[in-house]
């Protein structure tokens, strides 16, 4: 017995070498290239709008393609150059169905058949979407896997954008009447952009990330679980700017100037540049708030509540400016509690074992 397993090894062993032997002659023959083990391969399509300015609303649905949306002065008609992924021998491994009405287009892609994707991976595959300058479009798109890029210069009637695992990027300036972003663990980037809302921006994600430069809207609107959530640059938000996270950072770099800002976190840190407006609330349970350096918070009302963290914050005005209510257990606390309900400013600090640091510019 103990010699027929002998056999059976030896034998398995070869064909095991065997085996490795030809896959590097055949991987050599294909030039070392990976791409060339593929079994599927990528179609390229357009689609081109019917009737020039016809369209209004435009719905686009991937599953894993990427997506780029672009503006351009050099058509008047809506194109949707996509990838059709088939097998080596023309076979469609993805379903692709286009619906075009009166002033709509409705675009959708299904992958099937994944039983016959390579081990090696599929083709990259981008999907470019064209729009004309000078026309205000409502766009609709969604992807499951697939990133999505917004970039150029150009104007929406409504955008809304959703993804699963996908990132979210915009690049260059946009006006639209709102602006909605969700993702489950991708991010979104708006760094690198600058947007004008007549109404609100909403962007949420469950454990991606948020970042935003310049943006002026109606109102804003932020939620995220375990991201970060980033600005950069300057903020404006006539009404409401509410920023709520779980585990994540709240970093406001540089200015935000809003009627009332209410940021919330659990365990993350609340980082605050140049705030101003009629009234501010940050909340967090061990997360610290803190004012970054050289920044100030110019608001009519200001309460910040933690649990264990720390508030040490810089606000405009003097401290004689403030009705002050200011109370933590077991921490430290420079201000002091103030009789006189009179004064233009409110500033209430509460902490349970947090320091409490007020500083005041004049």
């Amino acid at each position: 017995m103990k010699k027929i397993w002998i056999i059976f090894l030896t034998i398995g062993c070869s064909l095991l070498l065997l085996g490795g032997a030809l896959f590097t002659f055949g991987f050599g023959l294909a030039g070392w290239d990976v791409k060339a083990l593929q079994n599927t391969q990528v179609a390229e399509k357009t689609y081109t709008e019917a009737t020039a300015g016809a369209l209004n609303r435009i719905a686009l649905d991937f599953d894993v393609t990427d997506v780029k949306v672009v503006f351009s002065e050099e058509t008047d008609k809506v194109t949707i150059t996509y990838p059709q992924l088939q097998t080596r021998k023309g076979a469609n491994l993805s379903e692709i169905k286009i619906t075009e009405t009166e002033d709509s287009i409705s675009f959708c892609e299904k992958t099937t058949k994944w039983w016959r994707v390579s081990l090696f991976g599929t083709p990259n595959a981008t999907a470019t979407v064209t729009l004309p300058i000078g026309k205000k479009y409502s766009l609709s798109l969604k992807t499951d896997t697939g990133d999505v890029l917004l970039s150029g210069n150009g104007e929406f009637a409504d955008v809304c954008v959703a993804t699963d695992t996908g990132d979210v990027k915009f690049s260059g300036t946009f006006a639209a009447s709102t602006l909605e972003v969700e993702t489950d663990t991708g991010d979104v980037r708006l760094d690198n952009a600058s947007i004008v809302c007549d109404k609100y921006i909403s962007l949420s994600t469950d454990t991606g990330d948020i970042a935003a430069a310049d943006f002026t809207a109606d109102s804003l609107k932020i939620e995220t679980d375990t991201g970060d959530v980033k600005f950069s640059g300057n903020g404006t938000v006539v009404n409401k700017a509410e920023i709520e996270t779980d585990t994540g950072d709240v970093r406001i770099s540089k200015s935000l100037t809003a009627a009332t800002v209410v940021i919330s976190t659990d365990t993350g840190k609340v980082l605050l540049g140049n705030l101003s407006g009629a009234s501010l609330s940050a909340s967090t349970n061990t997360g610290d708030i803190k004012s970054l350096s050289d920044c100030v918070l110019d608001f009519t009302t200001v309460e910040l509540i933690t649990d264990t963290g720390d508030v040490k914050v810089s606000l405009a005005g003097s401290q004689k400016d403030y009705f002050i209510r200011a109370k933590t257990s077991t921490g430290s606390c420079n201000i002091y509690p103030t009789p006189d309900y009179s004064q233009p400013r409110k500033l209430t600090i509460r902490c349970s074992t947090g320091d409490i640091f007020a500083n005041f510019d004049s």
